[in-house]
């Protein structure tokens, strides 16, 4: 059975000073900069392999840093002593998962708690123990944000600014844009076809007609109802990451997939 928690550890560490320097002359303050809401994926580890069909993800972000290798979810606050990274907080979620998933979260976790340094040789970054050492590149190097244009988009859900659903039949909604300005839908139950334009992250639709296709029943409705309040809004804006889109209209957000 599957127990999911949070395990959080503070860890009693030395004072640390925002501008440091390590010995080749790099500042903490500098590489915090360089670090700063980018994610890297791990190409190589000196002892050990990545357990296969997963992937070991270190994203930093302000002075927090996440790791998800597979199955729970890693991470803290840390500063910087020259390009030592050094955890003042550690946290994990306690989801169970097999032997060699909780593995490689142990060592995930001894990892940091020991204290890696940090040199960033760009696209990679190469994080070292006395014991060991990972090697990771850049995830929009390994796996660049897909473009809007000519790809399937598989609904994901919907939400607000305070929740996310994923209610049922969610992923039966698409949006598809092709290279001719032409954008289609399919909200649940209906067809829309229309026009597009891009500009930046504004996404305007123009003249979009649905088919008419009456809901089956009320969830699919519901789910309608979601659907068409983004599209049919003003200000209609949208962001992709990796293989991700979200749409948005005010507070409103529909949440869209790649499709394999």
């Amino acid at each position: 059975m599957q127990r999911l928690g949070v395990l959080a550890v503070a860890l009693a560490l030395g004072g640390c000073s925002s501008g440091s320097r390590s010995d080749d002359g790099q500042t903490s303050g500098s590489l915090l900069g360089e670090l700063n809401d980018r994610e890297f994926i791990a190409e190589s580890i000196k002892s050990r392999s990545v357990v296969p069909g997963t992937e070991i993800r270190v994203r930093f972000r302000d002075q927090g840093i996440t790791v998800l290798a597979g199955c729970n979810h890693l991470g803290g606050t840390f500063h910087l002593s020259g390009t030592r990274l050094k955890l003042t907080e550690y946290s994990s979620t306690e989801m169970g998962c097999d032997p060699a998933l909780h593995a490689q979260d142990e060592w995930i976790g001894e990892f940091l708690i020991a204290g890696p340094s940090l040199e960033l040789e760009e696209p990679r970054l190469v994080m070292a123990t006395p014991d060991d050492r990972m090697t990771l590149i850049d995830r929009e190097v390994a796996s660049p944000d897909l473009p809007l244009v000519d790809v399937k988009w598989i609904g994901d859900g919907y939400g607000d600014d305070s929740a996310v659903s994923f209610g049922p039949g969610a992923d039966t909604v698409t949006a598809q844009f092709d290279s001719n300005g032409n954008a289609a839908f399919y909200t649940g139950c209906q067809t829309a076809t229309g026009q597009y334009t891009v500009d930046g992250a504004k996404l305007t639709l123009e003249g979009l007609i649905y088919d008419g296709t009456e809901c089956s029943d009320n969830g699919l409705q519901f789910l309608e109802d979601q659907v068409t309040r983004v599209l049919d809004g003003d200000s209609l804006t949208f962001e992709i990451d990796e293989n991700r889109l979200q749409i948005h209209q005010g507070k409103y957000t529909l949440y869209f997939r790649a499709e394999k």
